[in-house]
């Protein structure tokens, strides 16, 4: 199996459960307590119904292993290319991550080797040096909790100057786009990291739970059919969002998923692109315009 986000998880979580069953340290909270710190939600569903079912024989129902040494999880060398490929995104930039152990790794493949067809063109400039110090700027801010002062161009083309709480950074795969939260008063002020011509961090600085300001969220509510790893594929689309998900049968889960307002339409689209495999059941708003989407589409093509 291919280095990715999911398995990499998986085995670096059993990885410290048998280190934990080596030590004879290993109970039932330990275990849940080791997925819940290493892995995903859902994760709790494979992995233990995996190990207490015996189709991962490394655990006995004593919660002891037969293996008499810690495992180590070494990078192969197809793990290697996979992360030198993801070295060469142009965005690693912006977070000065060293890959001086990939230098003569050679990638599986070049980003101009992707073709995007679902998303804007005017993507940020990434590679540019304002840009990049912006950036950093900007998150050493939000760690340290100390104030921001901004000159940025509004959607007008007009010059503004705010003094800012940064809340966080977000980042649009539609629109290839970074922005940042910043709260002011009782309101958010969202700005496109391009459009960002100039920052300052202040002395000032704002407590870290002091934010007043919460981004408005919804929940959706859905039911998944897990066929062609339609859970998997849905976990990994929707990996950056708090979700619950709850085993209804065999085959099909109940999720419960909190979004921000903002990202309702992409949240839709996405939702869309997994067909007759999803059905939305709360809220009623996104049920709806669910609805006239598809029938916009019929009546595109029922000419």
């Amino acid at each position: 199996m291919i280095f990715n986000e999911i398995y990499g998880c998986y085995y670096n979580t059993v990885a410290k459960i048998i280190g934990a069953a080596v030590d004879g340290e290993l109970t039932e909270n330990k275990m849940n307590e080791i997925i819940s710190q290493n892995a995903y939600d859902e994760s709790f569903y494979t992995i233990i119904s995996s190990l207490k079912n015996q189709s991962w024989q490394l655990i006995d129902s004593k919660l002891e292993t037969p293996i008499l040494n810690k495992p180590s999880v070494p990078l192969t060398i197809l793990e290697k290319r996979w992360l030198k490929t993801i070295m060469l995104d142009p965005r690693i930039k912006l977070f000065n991550i060293p890959a001086g152990e990939l230098d003569d790794i050679e990638p599986l493949f070049l980003p101009q080797d992707i073709v995007y067809f679902d998303r804007y063109l005017d993507g940020d400039q990434y590679d540019a040096p304002a840009y990049i110090a912006n950036f950093q700027m900007e998150y050493k801010s939000i760690k340290e909790h100390k104030k921001l002062r901004i000159t940025y161009l509004n959607s007008k083309g007009y010059e503004r100057n705010h003094t800012l709480e940064p809340v966080k950074i977000e980042y649009s795969d539609k629109e290839d786009k970074f922005r940042i939260l910043c709260s002011k008063k009782e309101e958010i002020i969202t700005i496109n990291l391009g459009r960002i011509l100039e920052c300052k961090i202040l002395e000032d600085k704002y407590q870290e739970k002091g934010c007043p300001y919460k981004m408005k969220k919804d929940r959706l509510i859905f039911e998944l059919r897990d066929e062609r790893n339609t859970l998997e594929r849905a976990m990994m689309r929707f990996a950056h969002y708090k979700k619950e998900v709850e085993r209804i049968d065999e085959k099909l889960y109940r999720v419960l998923m909190e979004y921000d307002i903002e990202d309702e339409t992409d949240v839709l689209i996405q939702i869309m692109s997994f067909g007759a495999y999803v059905k939305i059941l709360e809220p009623d708003s996104i049920r709806e315009e669910l609805r006239k989407r598809v029938l916009r589409q019929l009546d595109m093509f029922s000419w």
